[in-house]
């Protein structure tokens, strides 16, 4: 039986720093980057089906890294490989298409926006993952295949079935080298990742199992970061309740929890790795429950950042969870935040979702909330910076960083208040957003050109049933966000302006902005 220890949480923190990969388990990485990155073909038919082929092999040839002793497993030795292709494909069609867009190139070249294309703020449908298990997916999609009417969709069909083989090869594959240490938590491993390949999982530790390998396998070599593992606590205290009636001990799998979340610690992941607690459930009922705080108290325990803990408030939060979380961040630990359900749902109401499919959002990333299983929202395609929104006001519409017109000229003679600044500097935000925003559809309508993810895609009902992928079409919603950012530096920077130029009328605007092209020499 695993026990949790300081001595554990220590060594895998050190092992996912430094893995330690089987090296008989596959090829070298070297070889795994030399074969994928020459599969690059600028007029290949389908992107989509040589991104699931390639797919394939890395799952199959990778080598698997494995800290002996361990009751986890998820990562293989890639190299990145299929990613720094998708790139390969961006940049492509960056000079071929989307560059070709007025005033996008200027924009993106003058870093007044970032971004274009988000494939960093996704997330699977968990729960069917979970009901379904890899073998399940499988025979869906062969089922639903065999009535396709369409090429397009039998070939979407086809990126499941090889994907969601490869990642049963995978498992089998590594208990197969696992089973191998032939100490107990290896062999616990070796029998969990048998189980995997041919049924959805069972207990808690098959669960825990399957959501790490699938996070890792998805995000790090499909290259579509998952941003939310879920409502943790609707999802594992089925699993967690099972366990402890077939006479598993409230210790053991408090321990296997900890090891979990130790393991996303350990990933170091930027903004790092994000579930949910609390809230509603999709028919609308509290979901708060004894076991949300035990979450709470074993994340507490443990001294870590990650996971982000996003908590589901609204009136029927219990008082002991919003006191045991509100505690936690009194004694340091910041990696919470509060999320009022109220709010969000009204929100994504407004942007036309239906409110029952709201009730049970998701909150990706940071803080950004999506319909759960519906909804497919790329939060962070444009970031635009304020600061240098001011600069083109103060510049007549021009970029001194490229001396390119964005947007509509600005007459700076005819800014005689601080209120004409302002109302300038909003206008031209409304221009270049405008601007962005039509270079970013264009590169979202190219994306079967360049990416695609039957990895997620299998897991959504809709994507499913068209036959489409989820970043093609797939889902109900298809949602993209612009960002707004430098709020502080624009606020900083009109106050200065406002009180040199209008208040105290030391110098004109033009003057103002002569001491800032010359750097203030």
């Amino acid at each position: 039986m695993f026990v949790f220890s300081n001595e554990y949480k220590e060594r895998i923190i050190s092992a996912q720093k430094n893995p330690s990969y089987i090296t008989a388990s596959g090829v070298s990485v070297d070889e795994i980057k030399k074969f994928v990155l020459s599969s690059f073909d600028e007029n290949s038919k389908s992107v989509p089906m040589l991104r699931a082929r390639l797919f394939d092999y890395i799952l199959s040839s990778a080598q698997i890294a494995y800290e002996e002793g361990d009751i986890f497993t998820c990562d293989l030795n890639h190299g990145n490989a299929l990613r720094d292709l998708r790139d390969k494909y961006h940049e492509l069609l960056l000079e071929k298409v989307y560059f070709k867009q007025e005033q996008f190139r200027d924009g993106y070249d003058g870093r007044l926006f970032f971004g274009g294309a988000d494939w960093g703020h996704q997330t699977p449908v968990w729960q069917t993952l979970y009901d379904l298990g890899i073998s399940g997916i499988i025979e869906k999609a062969q089922t639903i295949k065999e009535k396709a009417i369409s090429e397009k969709a039998q070939d979407f069909y086809d990126t499941v079935i090889i994907a969601y083989r490869a990642f049963k090869k995978l498992l089998l594959r590594a208990a197969e080298n696992i089973e191998k240490f032939d100490d107990e938590n290896s062999l616990a491993l070796a029998v969990c990742l048998k189980n995997l390949s041919t049924r959805p999982p069972k207990s808690l530790y098959e669960a825990l199992e399957l959501t790490l390998i699938y996070y890792r396998v998805t995000t790090e070599i499909e290259g579509h970061n998952i941003r939310s593992l879920g409502s943790i606590d609707l999802l594992w205290k089925p699993f967690y309740e099972a366990d402890l009636a077939s006479g598993k001990s409230e210790k053991e799998l408090d321990d296997l929890i900890a090891a979990f979340f130790v393991r996303l610690e350990a990933f170091d992941v930027t903004a790092n790795v994000p579930v949910m607690i609390g809230g509603k459930d999709g028919k609308g009922n509290p979901a708060y429950s004894y076991f949300s705080e035990k979450l709470v108290d074993i994340f507490s325990s443990l001294n870590i950042i990650s996971p982000k803990i996003h908590v589901k408030y609204n009136s029927y939060i219990p008082q002991t969870l919003a006191e045991k979380v509100c505690s936690d961040i009194i004694k340091g630990n910041s990696s919470y935040l509060f999320i009022n359900d109220e709010t969000v749902i009204s929100s994504l109401v407004k942007v036309g979702i239906d409110e029952k499919e709201c009730y049970d959002y998701t909150v990706i990333g940071c803080y950004e909330p999506v319909a759960t299983g519906v909804e497919a929202c790329s939060t962070c395609n444009i970031r635009v910076m304020l600061p240098k929104l001011l600069e083109l006001v103060l510049n007549d519409g021009i970029d001194p960083y490229t001396g390119k017109l964005i947007g509509e000229e600005v007459a700076l003679d005819k800014i005689k208040s601080i209120d004409d600044l302002l109302f300038a500097v909003e206008k031209k935000l409304d221009e270049c957003v405008e601007i962005f925003i039509k270079g970013t559809n264009e590169i979202e309508n190219n994306y079967d050109k360049e990416t695609s993810s039957p990895m997620l895609s299998a897991t959504y009902e809709s994507a499913m049933e068209r036959g489409v992928d989820l970043y093609h079409g797939g889902v109900k919603y298809s949602n993209s966000g612009v960002h707004i950012m430098g709020i502080a530096t624009l606020v900083d920077s009109l106050c200065a302006i406002k009180k040199l130029v209008y208040d105290e009328k030391r110098l004109s605007l033009k003057e103002f902005n002569k001491i800032l092209l010359s750097n203030w020499d």
